[in-house]
């Protein structure tokens, strides 16, 4: 008898503890992280927009699907509408809201919000998660 138990009950245990590393893993490195001064993921909060471009052409070379998107006010009074821009200066700096995203598109698990407020960085938003959400 006492053999069955343990042969039933060992892969439960088992199953048990590998169910909670994985939460844990996932709890540990899900970064939620807001920074509004002092410099953090290769920006400097307060800098201009043009020192902010550099950073990020700076993780292209690391990330080379980086796309950046922003988001714009719906003219039919609808939700915002999400718009891909390019890599060129020129069209990011009429933006005061860049969000970056290191996988390309479609993923949004691993990004960073940059806000700009007269043309300097105001804040910015690290997100990232090795799950998704229903």
């Amino acid at each position: 008898m006492g053999v069955l138990i343990k042969i039933i009950l060992y892969p439960i245990f088992f199953l048990i503890i590998a169910i909670v590393g994985y939460v844990l893993f996932l709890w540990a490195s899900t970064i939620h992280d807001s920074v509004n001064e002092g410099s953090k993921y290769g920006f400097t909060i307060g800098n201009s927009q043009y020192q902010a471009y550099l950073s990020v052409m700076e993780l292209k070379s690391d990330y080379p699907n980086l796309v950046i998107y922003t988001y714009v006010p719906s003219t039919s009074g609808g939700n915002e509408i999400h718009l891909k821009l390019e890599h060129d200066f020129k069209v990011l700096e009429i933006h005061e809201q860049w969000r970056v995203y290191f996988k390309g598109d479609g993923e949004y698990s691993n990004s960073i919000r940059l806000n700009f407020l007269k043309g300097k960085l105001n804040d910015l938003y690290r997100h990232r998660q090795y799950y998704e959400l229903p």
